[in-house]
């Protein structure tokens, strides 16, 4: 039986905790994202240890930054990472731009989604965290149903699925 958390958080709950962190304990931004690329590694490890595979799907919020942290920290634990990202580069906020180009300059790729994903032993969704307050359109929600179409690969969802609402 899974172990679930207890405690439930609001979106404007987890945005407190969030500045608390970064403001009131002098911890970064970016370091969350490490992280959580490392708590998100860590969970793949455990939940899917025959996984060789992986592909991250990377929004340009946040919640992409913990993606791009993830791809690099399996990258160096010797999975085979394939990035995708959804949005417009303009739109990145400048701590996943960061950790973006922390993770180009190893040489990995980040591809723009187009309209499906290749095969992999395990999806990662970075594209939308808990902050969404809109409904999902166009490239954001064409790659929600391009996951949501692979049924038979687990799919982890960093901070929540992509397109639910924390509230």
């Amino acid at each position: 039986m899974l172990n679930l958390p207890h405690d439930l958080y609001t979106a404007e709950q987890i945005r407190e905790l969030d500045r608390i962190v970064t403001e009131k304990h002098n911890i970064s931004t970016a370091k969350l994202m490490a992280r959580a690329g490392d708590a998100a590694l860590s969970s793949i490890k455990s939940h899917w240890p025959q996984a060789e595979r992986l592909l991250i799907v990377c929004g340009v919020g946040n919640n992409g930054g913990d993606g791009y942290e993830l791809a690099r920290q399996a990258q160096d634990s010797g999975y085979r990472v394939v990035v995708y990202k959804v949005g417009d580069d303009e739109n990145l906020s400048q701590e996943t731009a960061a950790a973006r180009d922390a993770l180009l300059a190893t040489g990995t790729e980040v591809h723009q989604f187009v309209d499906s994903l290749p095969s992999t032993d395990v999806i990662i969704d970075a594209m939308m965290g808990s902050g969404l307050n809109r409904n999902v359109v166009g490239e954001y929600k064409d790659a929600i149903d391009a996951i949501n179409e692979n049924k038979r690969t687990p799919v982890l969802s960093l901070d929540i699925p992509s397109g639910l609402h924390a509230d």
